[in-house]
């Protein structure tokens, strides 16, 4: 078996652990969790996000349908950052923790959701050192906490092999109810 990146590296040769990539990817896009009130973005200090860059990607959930509740960029100070412990209702965007997949990933989505409902409670976006301001990183990573799987179909941004995903979007559409809420 050869192991390799996930998400590709955009200086060099994609590498991919396809034995990984088969279990964690999905032939069918299915939406496993969801948010009953739109969440709040919170960006910590500690990662380099330009507000354009996230507005972006923002916008390109906002164009299916999806909302937020505001969006802000945490003080230095920040206790919850600091701690890495986003508040309920919150997507928190930060750099990797000490247990983030460095061997595999360059960006990374914890959930905490209700497992009987499937309701998103809060999220923790990280994302390695370095690849913040990469296309369609933060774009499948925000699927990622509005409930949305991998999905293994080349040029869909739920891709979970970086150079292997691109922009479609088909299926995650929400104002035409092309998904699974």
């Amino acid at each position: 078996m050869a192991l390799y990146l996930l998400a590709g590296n955009p200086e060099g040769p994609t590498i991919v652990d396809t034995e990984y990539y088969q279990i964690a990817s999905n032939k069918s896009l299915v939406q496993q969790h969801h948010w009953t009130e739109p969440p709040t973005v919170v960006v910590c200090n500690t990662i380099n996000i330009r507000s354009n860059r996230l507005n972006s990607a923002l916008k390109m959930w906002q164009d299916l349908g999806y909302t937020f509740d505001g969006v802000s960029f945490a003080h230095k100070q920040d206790f919850y950052c600091a701690r890495g412990e986003p508040l309920v209702g919150q997507i928190m965007i930060d750099i990797p923790s000490s247990d983030f997949p460095f061997e595999k990933h360059v960006g990374n989505t914890k959930t905490w959701h209700r497992k009987e409902s499937g309701e998103i409670i809060k999220v923790k976006i990280e994302i390695a050192h370095g690849w913040s301001g990469a296309e369609r990183i933060l774009e499948h990573e925000l699927g990622h906490a509005l409930g949305w799987n991998d999905f293994s179909q080349t040029g869909h941004i739920m891709n979970g092999v970086w150079s292997l995903s691109g922009h479609n979007t088909k299926g995650l559409d929400k104002k035409n109810g092309n998904n699974n809420n």
